[in-house]
């Protein structure tokens, strides 16, 4: 749906002589880039109007939203997936914020998720797969992002006007760093089924060579004259 508008708009934009033709790959996918980066935060603006929860939601996903870029983490196969499994993790957080207000808590676990998230930035899927250079830049760019973060968390949470909103920005890390835990979990699991893959497939080649020169050796001896 997101690539369809892109190109839509790149054809507007070819239309009115804003870009060329041989341009187009290139503002497709950065028009895909923005919309992508732009559409949960609108959804997230509107779902906080809803609920008053405008300003802990957009300091929740905006965050998030940048880190994940970078870090990586659990991809679905299709957009509207992608944006069900966010809602429902962004509503798993929404319910744990507002039932454990504890922000010592949720500074502690941001601090070891931030960590995870560094030591395993960027997370490789199988709609990602980056060069050597670009995961050392992405590693760096998350580990960056952590710090910032963590900083705003601890600086929020020493005033007191500010102080409930640390533990929003706080599980925005946290958040990124469960993404990428869960995308290991597949990965083991797509190894895993991988290589049963490959050992049904060996031993059905196995069983097909053993029925196929017992085929043989009984056409051979259907050959030999009898006496």
């Amino acid at each position: 749906m997101m690539e369809r508008i892109a190109r839509r708009i790149a054809d507007h934009l070819i239309d009115i002589r804003e870009i060329k033709e041989e341009d187009r790959p290139l503002y497709e996918y950065a028009i895909l880039c923005i919309l992508t980066f732009l559409t949960p935060l609108i959804f997230i603006f509107c779902a906080g109007l809803w609920m008053g929860l405008v300003k802990e939601l957009l300091m929740l996903t905006f965050p998030f939203l940048l880190l994940r870029k970078f870090s990586g983490g659990l991809h679905m196969p299709t957009e509207w997936m992608c944006l069900i499994a966010s809602c429902i993790a962004i509503g798993i957080c929404i319910y744990l914020l507002i039932h454990y207000d504890r922000n010592m808590i949720w500074l502690l676990c941001a601090i070891f998720s931030g960590i995870f998230a560094v030591i395993m930035s960027p997370m490789e899927s199988v709609n990602r797969s980056l060069e050597k250079e670009d995961r050392r830049l992405f590693r760096k760019i998350t580990a960056i992002l952590v710090v910032l973060i963590l900083a705003a968390a601890f600086i929020l949470n020493a005033f007191e006007r500010t102080h409930t909103y640390a533990k929003w920005i706080a599980c925005s890390i946290v958040l990124a760093a469960v993404l990428q835990l869960l995308q290991i979990f597949v990965n083991i699991g797509t190894l895993i089924f991988r290589n049963f893959q490959s050992t049904v497939h060996k031993e059905d080649n196995q069983t097909n060579k053993f029925t196929n020169r017992s085929e043989n050796y009984d056409h051979r001896r259907n050959e030999i004259p009898q006496e």
